[in-house]
């Protein structure tokens, strides 16, 4: 463990001074940016053998999912990365992911509503990510995110406030393809992303994996103890307060069906069974309120889970 945790230290001022003197300077973004539609990312390296050992280290002024190969780089349920000190470096050992003749990391990129206070830019700053580590024949290799990639709007989707600062997370389950994070994937309006060399983010600084200053992980996962109905719609008691999400699971929705539950906007797919969740957020809560449309009925949920994440 020790010698795992000198060899991460190793890399990380490895990338920040060997081949990034302005690590958190070079960040690409969608070429039209806004401050509450979502980004899918994208890249793949090819290569001929398996990497030794590749490290992914990354930041963002929003919320984001990171994958390689189709696969999550940590138990992190989304990454956080404005803090009260500034923005969150994150550093993650991928090795255990990769193949011998391509690699293929995928972002899913959401706007935070407060990341105006670190930045005036801060749609712009997406993404930085450097991708780096030891080639099969011992000799370094570093590659990072730029205008290579190919980036998509994440349609229907779309994080934002209420009047009251409320963060609200609009999900459209038919605009949704879990396969988007495969390299044969086809972005149905893919766009290369801009580059954008913004010195002034305030207060980057680094976290090792082994002890994340801010974690992100399901804890818990609790269940309702009471319930009733009126006419604002159906109530859900947890009989304590937790930090997380709600997953409802439905089954037999329509369509184009609309829910609102908690600060979260949820369209229905119509699949047989398909859940109704924060994807890139959560909020405190005790209890909720669902509230469906004309087609909503309440014989169509089928469980509801607290999950407490922190």
């Amino acid at each position: 463990m020790i010698r795992k945790i000198i060899c991460i230290i190793f890399s990380i001022i490895w990338v920040l001074n060997s081949h990034s003197q302005e690590f958190g300077t070079h960040w690409i973004s969608y070429p039209f940016p806004d401050d509450s539609t979502e980004v899918m990312f994208r890249h793949t390296y090819i290569t001929k053998h398996r990497p030794q050992q590749a490290y992914i280290t990354f930041a963002s002024m929003g919320s984001c999912k990171v994958y390689i190969n189709e696969r999550n780089v940590s138990r992190e349920v989304y990454y956080r990365n404005t803090t009260p000190q500034g923005i969150l470096l994150h550093t993650y050992d991928v090795t255990r992911y990769l193949r011998p003749d391509s690699n293929t990391i995928a972002v899913w990129y959401a706007p935070c509503p407060q990341a105006t206070a670190y930045s005036q830019n801060a749609a712009s700053k997406q993404l930085t990510l450097d991708y780096y580590g030891t080639s099969h024949n011992g000799s370094a290799f570093y590659q990072q995110a730029d205008e290579s990639w190919s980036c998509s709007l994440s349609e229907g989707n779309r994080i934002t406030q209420d009047s009251i600062g409320n963060t609200i997370e609009v999900f459209d389950n038919r605009q949704y393809d879990n396969n988007w994070k495969a390299s044969d994937f086809f972005f149905k309006e893919s766009e290369k992303p801009v580059h954008r060399l913004l010195k002034e983010t305030k207060g980057i600084y680094t976290t090792l994996p082994t002890y994340p200053a801010y974690v992100n992980r399901l804890r818990h996962v609790l269940s309702p103890i009471a319930e009733h109905e009126d006419s604002l719609g159906l109530h859900y008691d947890f009989s304590r307060f937790f930090q997380g999400s709600v997953r409802i699971t439905l089954r037999e929705a329509k369509k184009g069906e609309r829910l609102e539950i908690n600060g979260l906007v949820y369209i229905c797919s119509g699949e047989m069974d398909e859940q109704a969740f924060r994807r890139l957020s959560t909020s405190r809560q005790k209890s909720i309120t669902i509230k469906g449309d004309r087609h909503f009925r309440k014989s169509q949920i089928q469980k509801i889970e607290g999950l407490e994440i922190y």
